[in-house]
């Protein structure tokens, strides 16, 4: 008898055996093709994503390049009548002085990063500066803005050092040959590369740290809105930038300050990262490497401006800087302040 149960038993816990493996298979099926569906799917989006993107920056492009149509130049409400008769030209500055004056310009700083306005363009490629802790967003205070100043002056360091540059007192100087920087012959193998650890030893030793902290300065300075506001209230303008954005600009041996931002009447957007006017500014500095190597203090400065009309379809600063990435890039390479000016112009 108790054979006959064995035996009676056995095609149930065979047939529930290959049922629950079945099943087991079945569901193991379906994630596999679930998950695939889900690739299938990321993947066309990203497609879709790039083909749209490549569509808008074509026209965009083909656009800049009709003499009709460009976003600069053609069916464009004329300038305001402050900036009418003089639309590109230099501006002096008077740069700050007192600690009360330095302190209130490193709070711009902190306040620029904290917003993601703060680019780096180097080695054809733009990104941001970020602040190294996000906890203290909304901080202006003294130890906060050290730190940004020092984010910054980190930002620059790494920059320079990327593009086989090290800081002396003299200026810029070759450490090595990097591949694919601006100003430097290229040898190097892919599996010579310098490490992040071997990087920061150079830091260390090649870059000289009062020089950095003093350019860094140099350059937060120019991260501020008081250069254009001296500009638009001696137009007659509003004393108002909007969506004022700044590009480090580090190449060709040189370190720029560029400030891009709308400027006048009337303004439209429903939210401050998106109020825009039909015109915008740009500045530049000139290289401000030999400011912080002086051992002069230099009290005042002069800036190249340009204003322009801006195309309905512009509807970010950041926009502007993408539509002129090409010149920023060739002017970069190239350093010298004639092909600044151009590029300011353009």
């Amino acid at each position: 008898m108790a054979s006959s149960v064995e035996s009676s038993r056995a095609p149930v816990f065979s047939t529930l055996a290959s049922s629950v493996s079945s099943g087991t298979h079945k569901i193991i099926l379906t994630a596999s093709h679930s998950a695939a569906r889900a690739d299938s799917h990321a993947r066309r989006l990203g497609e879709k994503i790039a083909v749209t993107s490549k569509q808008f920056l074509s026209t965009a492009m083909e656009r800049l390049g009709d003499s009709q149509s460009r976003f600069w130049h053609s069916n464009l409400p004329p300038l305001p009548e402050g900036l009418r008769d003089c639309p590109e030209g230099s501006v002096d500055i008077v740069l700050p002085s007192s600690d009360a004056e330095r302190l209130e310009c490193l709070r711009d700083l902190g306040r620029t990063m904290q917003g993601g306005s703060i680019l780096v363009l180097g080695r054809r490629r733009l990104y941001p500066v970020r602040p190294d802790h996000q906890e203290n967003v909304g901080n202006v205070n003294a130890e906060s803005c050290s730190a940004a100043l020092d984010v910054l002056a980190d930002a620059i360091a790494q920059e320079l050092l990327d593009q086989g540059f090290g800081l002396t007192s003299s200026g810029v100087n070759t450490l090595m040959c990097r591949r694919g920087t601006l100003g430097v012959n290229s040898h190097l193998e892919e599996d010579d590369t310098p490490s992040p650890e071997h990087l920061q030893r150079l830091k260390e030793r090649k870059i000289d740290q009062a020089v950095l902290r003093a350019l860094a300065e140099e350059c937060a300075v120019n991260i501020s809105v008081s250069p254009g506001m001296q500009l638009v209230v001696e137009r007659g303008l509003p004393p108002v930038l909007l969506q004022p954005t700044f590009v480090i600009c580090i190449g060709g041996g040189q370190v720029r300050v560029l400030t891009f931002a709308f400027i006048g009447e009337p303004v439209t957007g429903d939210r401050p990262d998106r109020k825009r006017t039909p015109f915008s500014i740009r500045l530049a500095t000139d290289n401000l490497l030999p400011s912080a190597t002086s051992a002069f203090s230099i009290r005042s400065a002069k800036l190249k401006y340009a204003a322009h009309g801006v195309d309905p379809a512009v509807q970010t600063t950041l926009d502007m800087i993408v539509l002129l990435e090409e010149e920023l890039f060739a002017a970069n390479e190239d350093g010298c302040s004639v092909a600044w000016c151009s590029c300011v112009a353009v």
